[in-house]
């Protein structure tokens, strides 16, 4: 039962990481997002950061270690994701999505550290 929890919510946050990612790339809104986040320049970075980890996580599945890497650097982007919306005066609505990602990963991470 855990195992296909941990799966389910594996697909859900890679693929969720590479949509945002996608975005993040392509988007003319997400690169005003970034400028008001004051790191103009960052979010097609960022974005290649979340597909590289979003698709590593999915890989992950199959190879262990590789969901414990991914999970944990999406563990750090989403802390720093969280401290960069506190720090621009963001709702707690408005960093809702970076704090629930953030605990996502969190729990990805020490599940996967767990079982390994």
């Amino acid at each position: 039962m855990i195992a296909s929890v941990l799966d389910a919510v594996v697909i859900l946050v890679s693929v969720s990481f590479i949509i945002y990612g996608i975005t993040c790339i392509g988007s003319v809104r997400m690169k005003q997002e970034f400028e008001r986040f004051q790191l103009p320049g960052f979010a097609p970075w960022i974005g290649i950061l979340e597909i590289t980890a979003g698709a590593a996580m999915l890989v992950g599945l199959a190879v262990p270690w590789l969901l414990l890497l991914a999970s944990g650097g999406l563990t750090l982007l989403m802390a720093v994701a969280v401290f960069v919306r506190i720090r621009v005066g963001d709702t707690l609505w408005q960093s809702s999505p970076a704090v629930v990602f953030f605990l996502l990963t969190a729990w990805l991470f020490f599940m996967t550290l767990q079982a390994l």
